[in-house]
């Protein structure tokens, strides 16, 4: 039988997981075809991480400290307010 502290780190880990899967496909609508880009250069990946926030997408290096790419989906409306 598991115990109480058991169960509740299992509840967190899984948390914490759906949270990245959520943050990784909410990032994603704001890419060229829905699809966030890859970081390819193996020193650039292991300290990049997605920013996602309501109107653009950012990832961002934890090398260099600035963006490697940054998206935002444009429609007739955003580019009518940004006017």
């Amino acid at each position: 039988m598991k115990t109480i502290p058991q169960l509740s780190f299992a509840t967190l880990i899984l948390g914490l997981a759906l949270q990245t899967i959520a943050a990784q496909d909410a990032c994603a609508d704001q890419f060229t075809g829905n699809t966030s880009p890859t970081i390819t250069n193996p020193r650039l990946q292991p300290q990049s991480r997605k920013l996602c926030f309501d109107e653009f997408a950012v990832i961002h290096s934890g090398i260099f400290k600035t963006p490697l790419v940054a998206g935002e989906h444009l429609t007739r409306e955003r580019v009518i307010a940004a006017s």
